[in-house]
C-alpha cells in the first residue's frame, strides 16, 4: 500500500485510511490543495468523522537513515582519500618511468652498435657474416643508417655524366633526352 505527504503540514496520508485534517491546516496548505488536484488524495464533505477513521501518521523518523548515511559518507571519504594516495604513487612511479627512458634514450642515441646479417637460401643466417659497425642516433633529425662497410674494398665505381644546357622548350628536351636513350642502346 501506498502513501502520500503532505510535506507543508506535515501529515502522511496512507492509501485507503480517512485522515482528519483540521480546515485551518487544509485552508493553508498549498501541498494538500496540489495532492487533491492531483487525486493523490480524495476530499470529503465535512461532516461527523467515521469509525474507521485514522489518526493523521506522524513524520517518518530519518534520524535513523542520517546516521546511516553519514556512515556511509565517512568510509567514501575514507575510500576517496586512498584512492588519492594511489594515484599520486601511481604517477610518481609513472614519471620515473619516464625519466628512466628518457636516460637510456640518451644513452642508446651515442652507442656504437655492431650489427651481423646476411641472407642465405631458406632465411638462415651464415656463420661467416660481416660486421657492420655503425651509430645509432635518435631525435627528431634523424639520419639513415648506413653502414660503413656497405661496399667491397676493391670495387671501383664511375659515374659520367653529360651537362648540356639550353633554353628550349619541353619538345626539344624530350627529343634530346630520346636521342640520349638512343645511343645508350
Amino acid at each position: 500500500m501506498g502513501s502520500h505527504l503532505i510535506e507543508d503540514i506535515g501529515v502522511l496520508v496512507p492509501q485507503g485510511v480517512v485522515v482528519s485534517i483540521s480546515a485551518d491546516q487544509a485552508y493553508r496548505s498549498r501541498d494538500l490543495w496540489r495532492a487533491i488536484s492531483q487525486n493523490l488524495v480524495f476530499r470529503l464533505k465535512s461532516g461527523p468523522a467515521p469509525a474507521s477513521m485514522g489518526t493523521p501518521q506522524p513524520l517518518p523518523d530519518v534520524t535513523k537513515d542520517t546516521s546511516l548515511l553519514v556512515e556511509q559518507n565517512r568510509l567514501l571519504m575514507a575510500s576517496l582519500e586512498e584512492q588519492r594516495t594511489q594515484n599520486a604513487a601511481l604517477l610518481s612511479a609513472v614519471d620515473q618511468q619516464r625519466r628512466v627512458l628518457e636516460m637510456l634514450a640518451e644513452k642508446v642515441s651515442t652507442q656504437k652498435v655492431e650489427v651481423q646479417y646476411t641472407h642465405a637460401p631458406g632465411n638462415a643466417i651464415a656463420p661467416t657474416t660481416p660486421k657492420v659497425e655503425g651509430t645509432i642516433v635518435s631525435g627528431p633529425e634523424v639520419p639513415m643508417f648506413i653502414p660503413s662497410s656497405i661496399k667491397a674494398e676493391n670495387s671501383k665505381t664511375r659515374i659520367a655524366t653529360n651537362r648540356d644546357e639550353s633554353e628550349a622548350d619541353l619538345e626539344e628536351a624530350r627529343n634530346k633526352l630520346r636521342q640520349l636513350k638512343a645511343l645508350k642502346q
